[in-house]
């Protein structure tokens, strides 16, 4: 080979090399950039798993798994098939109780906005604390006892806390 092809060998290697990494950068930062298709479908998931999911630092799906309960006990009364519907409420009641501790205590550690600090997680987790403590020492007896009246009672009793716990979590 003469040195003139040597030369545009030499030239055109490096050159190639050159155009097929910035292909290959082009096709990589399309489909990672906020306008690309994978950072879309990551969105998109995402959305609807906050959509669909109840959120961790709000007493809503506690709130209603009380109010089934109190629904089976009054419709069906104390029977075998209630009392084994009523457990499975229960047991949901006890993991949105640990997820919600859970979220209060990683909001309590981040740096918040006063207002969002003192409502969402001084507030709301003190209302929310109460909430599962009427569950314990109101909702739990009154299963127990089979007592349809007392546990309405409770649930009604508990229904100001859902309501002030709501604010904080919609504001």
């Amino acid at each position: 080979m003469k040195i003139g092809g040597r030369l545009n060998l030499l030239i055109m290697v490096p050159l190639l090399a050159l155009i097929a990494s910035a292909a290959v950068g082009y096709l990589a930062l399309q489909r990672s950039s906020v306008r690309g298709d994978e950072y879309k479908a990551l969105k998109m998931a995402q959305d609807l798993k906050a959509d669909t999911a109840p959120p961790p630092a709000n007493l809503l799906e506690a709130w209603a798994n009380v109010n089934q309960v109190a629904v089976i006990a009054s419709a069906d009364g104390w029977t075998a098939d209630s009392h084994a519907e009523i457990d499975e409420h229960m047991a949901v009641i006890e993991a949105a109780r640990a997820r919600f501790d859970s979220a209060m205590a990683y909001w309590a550690g981040q740096s918040l906005d006063p207002r969002v600090q003192a409502r969402l997680v001084e507030i709301g987790g003190d209302i929310g604390d109460k909430f599962f403590a009427d569950i314990d020492t109101q909702i739990k007896p009154a299963i127990a006892a089979e007592d349809t009246a007392a546990l309405l009672a409770a649930v009604r009793g508990m229904e100001w806390r859902f309501d002030v716990q709501q604010t904080g979590v919609d504001r």
